[in-house]
């Protein structure tokens, strides 16, 4: 029997308090009625608080588990542990955001990781929530404010943005409040994005629908619309476009496109996820299929669902259509900084700093066999935080300094380096050396200097010992 799923206390108690301040508006007419199911695909036609209200009450617990499931069972709790462990800085795109059922949906997932012990980092994400609906925004910003107020750990810092536009204008703003948030975390691109598209390929099938209706029509006159762009040759290249643009402006290293679709839009998924390989293959990024295909979750829906109050169903099921696609950007995979983060570059620059550090006035052999004990585990964990620029992998105010004598009546000042900073250090004299030598004058004192590396934007302070 399959596992069901079920909401964290936190995050049920935020879907009743959103029911509640529903319900307290004196303009909305009331919407949990049994009657409420069969008028949803009418409402969407109508953008108005009733609207989100009805489908509020209705669909998101579907939403929900479809999204809790996705991250579990598609990409996995060990790949999300790792991929969060690596980058404890990540940023959540919620395109058609609804009430936010996909962003509570992560949340969820994260904090259950946290209380299993899988998570090591204190996690710092950021949402961006993005519908056209200003009511469904509406109801965004109270579902996340909720969650947030209930979750009171150092461990989990949650912040999120609100961008009412679709399209162009929506890219524009998520453009400026991505910069603005990498340039806040001190990092030169975005580690890890995550861009969520639940309950939008409805929408955008409307469009590309109505879209192509268009092309016909001027066909039709006599119209020679070779010269009109492509979007309209297959459904979900004008998307893959805007996400190609926004992961190339913004400079976002790992791309990770979640879409799901149900209820007759589960092809549409497939045509989503050829057009964005399609589109981002031509920038010559790096495509990574996580998983796709047809799905099913069990869960337990939560008090004040449509399902409990007027079908008096207690457990309900949903089948739904998934794929998940990661883009890797072209700039992470630059030849000379994946030469000095090479696994077998940095292995040799640990043999050569250990036995440089073993050579030195003080050793720390504590430390050293410490590090030495898992010592590819270590290796590898240091290179997944060069790649997520973590602040901790150099900490020079984690030196202990000691003063060394320099003559019978005089000392100069030496500091025991971390073993992380030595290795380091080594990798890049090992892949720049030529370079960094004509920088620097021969000394057999510490070298304190700027290195640029070659992706062009990252400054990174290093201690070189050169002999």
């Amino acid at each position: 029997m399959n596992l069901v799923e079920s909401f964290l206390p936190e995050i049920e108690k935020s879907y009743s308090e959103l029911h509640t301040w529903l319900s307290s508006l004196p303009d909305l007419p009331t919407y949990r009625k049994k009657s409420i199911e069969g008028k949803i695909e009418k409402l969407l036609l109508d953008p108005s608080m009733h609207s989100a209200a009805a489908q509020y009450y209705v669909r998101f617990p579907g939403h929900f588990f479809k999204v809790v499931h996705t991250f579990n069972d598609v990409i996995g709790a060990a790949v999300l542990s790792d991929w969060l462990n690596q980058s404890p800085r990540i940023c959540v795109v919620d395109v058609g955001c609804g009430a936010g059922s996909a962003t509570a949906a992560l949340i969820n997932c994260i904090l259950k990781l946290q209380r299993m012990g899988t998570l090591t980092q204190p996690m710092e994400i950021s949402f961006f929530g993005v519908d056209v609906n200003e009511y469904a925004i509406a109801l965004y910003d109270k579902m996340i404010r909720s969650i947030k107020s209930r979750i009171e750990s150092p461990k989990l810092l949650l912040d999120h943005k609100l961008i009412p536009f679709g399209d162009s204008e929506a890219r524009i703003q998520l453009k400026e409040m991505l910069d603005n948030k990498r340039q806040n975390w001190g990092q030169p691109f975005l580690p890890q994005v995550f861009l969520l598209q639940i309950n939008v390929v409805s929408p955008f099938s409307k469009r590309y629908e109505d879209v192509r209706k268009k092309y016909d029509e001027l066909t039709s006159l006599g119209i020679d619309t070779s010269g009109f762009g492509s979007y309209h040759q297959a459904f979900g290249l004008q998307e893959a476009t805007t996400y190609k643009q926004l992961l190339e402006e913004v400079a976002i290293d790992r791309l990770h496109v979640v879409t799901i679709g149900t209820e007759g839009y589960e092809s549409r998924v497939q045509e989503m996820a050829e057009a964005i390989s399609k589109t981002f293959d031509s920038g010559k990024h790096k495509i990574q299929k996580i998983g796709q295909g047809k799905h099913a979750v069990n869960y337990q829906l939560p008090t004040g669902s449509y399902w409990i109050e007027q079908k008096r169903t207690f457990v309900y099921f949903s089948n739904f259509e998934v794929d998940v696609t990661t883009i890797i950007s072209a700039k992470l995979e630059d030849g000379e900084w994946a030469a000095v983060i090479a696994i077998d570059n940095l292995q040799l620059a640990w043999a050569r700093a250990r036995h440089h550090l073993l050579d030195d006035s003080l050793a720390d052999e504590v430390e050293i066999r410490l590090f030495e004990s898992n010592l590819d585990g270590n290796i590898e964990k240091l290179r997944q935080q060069l790649l997520a620029y973590r602040e901790e992998v150099v900490k020079s105010d984690s030196r202990l300094y000691y003063r060394f004598p320099k003559s019978d009546d005089k000392t100069r000042p030496r500091g025991l380096s971390r073993i992380e900073e030595e290795i380091l250090s080594t990798a890049l004299i090992q892949k720049l050396g030529t370079r960094l030598a004509n920088l620097t004058q021969a000394s057999f004192a510490n070298k304190f200097w700027f290195f640029r590396n070659s992706r062009g934007s990252a400054y990174i302070l290093w201690s070189l010992r050169l002999k």
